[in-house]
């Protein structure tokens, strides 16, 4: 019942966020290295598995979300939103590697029992349906290629959950998209 009302403030609150951010782009400053414009879409392979979408509102920082499947959330599905701090490596004509860090929010579900990749057992509710909100803290490490407008990332992110406290989460993600 609790999550109930908090997502019913939370989400909206977050996909506000985001909206406000996207409308903002046609002010931006460039992305940090790499070609193509501010705007990228593509896939994530990992936890979630499927959808990825970043978007640049200035030069260092972006808004995420991430959709999918989740492997290591019990394996049914998850969204999440995150706001990243871009921070230049190195670079050179045909590569540009960057590190990022941020913070973020997401709901997980799922309707079934225990997945081969989650070996704890479910929070509160046991087996059968469920969901939960959780945060992220991303560490990533993105390759913005200066030769074709995509970018491939290498994601690593505390992701515990909130609402049922389950502080022993986390994800991994490998993301590539395409920028225009």
């Amino acid at each position: 019942m609790r999550f109930r009302r908090l997502s019913r403030v939370a989400l909206p609150l977050v996909v506000g966020v985001a909206v406000t951010g996207v409308a903002d782009l046609a002010l931006a400053a460039d992305k940090i290295g790499g070609k193509g414009g501010n705007i990228g879409i593509g896939a994530t392979l990992g936890n979630p598995t499927g959808f990825s979408f970043k978007a640049y509102f200035a030069q260092r920082h972006a808004i995420q979300l991430d959709a999918g499947w989740a492997p290591f959330h019990h394996g049914d599905g998850r969204v999440n939103v995150d706001y990243l701090f871009h921070g230049t490596f190195t670079g050179n004509s045909t590569v540009d590697l960057l590190g990022y860090f941020g913070g973020g929010l997401g709901v997980a579900f799922w309707a079934y029992g225990p997945v081969p990749f989650d070996f704890r057992p479910r929070p509160e509710d046991g087996p059968g349906r469920g969901a939960a909100m959780f945060v992220r803290v991303p560490l990533g490490l993105s390759l913005n290629w200066n030769t074709v407008p995509l970018d491939t990332v290498f994601e690593l992110a505390w992701a515990p959950y909130v609402v049922p406290w389950d502080p022993g989460r986390g994800d991994f993600a490998v993301k590539v998209r395409y920028y225009f």
